[in-house]
């Protein structure tokens, strides 16, 4: 009996150290200050907070929690070997260790690292480990998260009708965790889903539910939720779009935003303001859109006859469409990279040095035999190559002419394509069109070639000899105009429209 008591005074006695040394330190407080930071959506504060922390002195539960928290910053970043080994790391101890929130935060936060390298088939194993372990624990935050996740993965994978089953589930989990941002986030979540479906009655609801939750959404999020609103009711209302797009930029310069005020100008022939706002903004990070800003400035130039600044634009758009090339082609070749780097690096090394001395070696034999063989030839040889590279200058010159017959047919279609964009849009508005102006009407027949060629074929196939108005009659048809709207434009009354279409009749072939 006094056995049992003395081991059951040391088990007790082995307890109380135990949870002296689990006690929460004052370090430990702090990181958990970063951790409640994050989940409230206060990240610039939290980044500020955790580059103070001095972890000189922490212990193994510190430093493990202090890694979660750099990976909590660190999940969108592109795939590196320091990522995936601060993974492992943290993982590791909290796989051996009774803290299971924190192990499902790891798993949660490799699986969205996974997901925004595209890497879809390991985002989904570590999530699925994520949330079985959250379901048996009752995580409902992490849970949120989970579901979340899923919700952008539907959303990669074309699959809206299961995104609507985790948006359910997202929005409940949210409510159960009591986390207000967290919530916040669910109702812009949901809303974006209705924009997808294009319910936008129902998007405009959950936006303006996560407006009313401003204070625990990030301003980035919250210029998105203002230019989604703008969005939503630039066909309805452009007044009360444009509103929207200006508290956007108030809340966090948006180049959307910027982009969707100069539209609306452009629409109301503000063309100043619009240009003003789109060259302020083609230097952006992202081409896609600098190309929108541009085309803007396209029409505003075009509007003034500016033809000469118009066309410098159009080049500019096609450099911005060549950066986009060049970044899909970079991301292809990053998704394939192998994930050795280093061991990958010195093979090739070797290899690549292998093959140098080989190729060094050969060029050496090949020289002296070929020394050997040819003494008795040098001249022929020597006369064979003047003449070779006489015919070879020959060919460049050639080419060089012929790329700047290129160049100068490069630079008349982009002049043609502009300026019978330009007068095409006269037409369409129903602007009056002198068709005594030769240089008019051979401009918008060249254009019409460029721009319709089966439609001017089909013109030779079916007539000979045509007129410059009754040329113009046709192309007019052709744009589905009326035959007000045609004496409107080319300036004639009734009884001669009715002669220019009895004299095409009459050159019908």
């Amino acid at each position: 009996m006094k056995n049992i008591l003395v081991i059951l005074v040391a088990a007790m006695i082995m307890l109380g150290l135990t949870s002296c040394n689990d006690k929460p330190t004052a370090l430990y407080h702090q990181i958990e200050r970063i951790d409640s930071l994050i989940i409230w959506k206060n990240e610039p504060l939290a980044k500020r907070m955790y580059a103070s922390l001095d972890m000189t002195t922490a212990n193994e539960n510190e430093s493990a929690y202090y890694n979660l928290i750099q990976l909590k910053f660190d999940y969108q970043l592109p795939h590196s070997s320091r990522i995936d080994s601060l993974f492992n790391l943290t993982e590791h101890y909290y796989s051996h260790n009774s803290d299971r929130r924190k192990l499902v935060q790891t798993l949660f936060y490799r699986s969205a690292y996974y997901c925004y390298n595209n890497n879809y088939r390991k985002s989904q194993e570590y999530l699925t480990c994520a949330e079985k372990m959250a379901i048996d624990n009752e995580f409902t935050m992490e849970l949120s998260l989970i579901n979340w996740l899923k919700l952008l993965l539907c959303y990669y994978n074309n699959d809206l009708e299961k995104a609507k089953v985790y948006s359910d589930r997202q929005l409940n989990y949210s409510l159960l965790s009591g986390n207000k941002a967290q919530l916040s986030y669910a109702f812009l979540n949901r809303a974006i889903l209705y924009r997808q479906l294009n319910q936008n009655d129902s998007a405009s609801d959950w936006f303006h539910k996560a407006l009313a939750m401003d204070k625990w959404v990030n301003p980035s999020d919250m210029s998105f939720v203002y230019n989604a609103l703008g969005e939503l009711l630039i066909s309805s209302d452009s007044v009360g779009a444009l509103y929207y797009f200006k508290k956007s930029v108030e809340r966090r310069p948006n180049p959307m935003a910027e982009c969707n005020i100069a539209k609306y100008y452009l629409n109301q022939n503000r063309f100043a303001e619009a240009e003003s706002i789109s060259v302020a903004n083609i230097n952006g990070d992202w081409p896609e859109q600098n190309i929108e800003f541009l085309d803007i400035a396209v029409k505003c130039r075009l509007y003034h006859s500016d033809t000469a600044k118009a066309l410098i634009y159009s080049q500019m758009i096609a450099s911005q469409k060549d950066s986009i090339i060049s970044r899909i082609n970079g991301t292809k070749s990053n998704q394939e990279a192998p994930t050795n780097h280093n061991v990958v690096s010195v093979a090739v090394f070797i290899f690549s040095l292998l093959a140098v001395l080989i190729v060094f070696v050969v060029t050496i034999f090949f020289i002296i035999r070929r020394y050997k063989n040819n003494t008795r030839n040098i001249e022929d040889n020597y006369l064979k190559s003047k003449s070779q590279i006489a015919d070879l200058k020959a060919v460049i010159a050639q080419k060089e002419h012929r790329e700047v017959e290129m160049h100068k047919q490069l630079s008349d279609y982009n002049r043609i394509n502009v300026e019978g964009a330009y007068l095409m849009k006269k037409i369409e508005e129903n602007i009056h069109f002198d068709a005594k102006d030769l240089k008019n009407v051979n401009l918008l027949r060249a254009y019409y070639a460029f721009n319709n060629p089966d439609f001017v074929e089909k013109i030779g196939k079916c007539y000979t000899n045509l007129t410059d108005n009754q040329l113009l009659y046709l192309i007019l048809c052709d744009c589905g105009k009326s035959e007000t709207e045609m004496m409107s434009i080319l300036g004639i009354e009734s009884s001669s429209l009715r002669s220019i279409k009895s004299r095409i009749k009459s050159r019908n072939q």
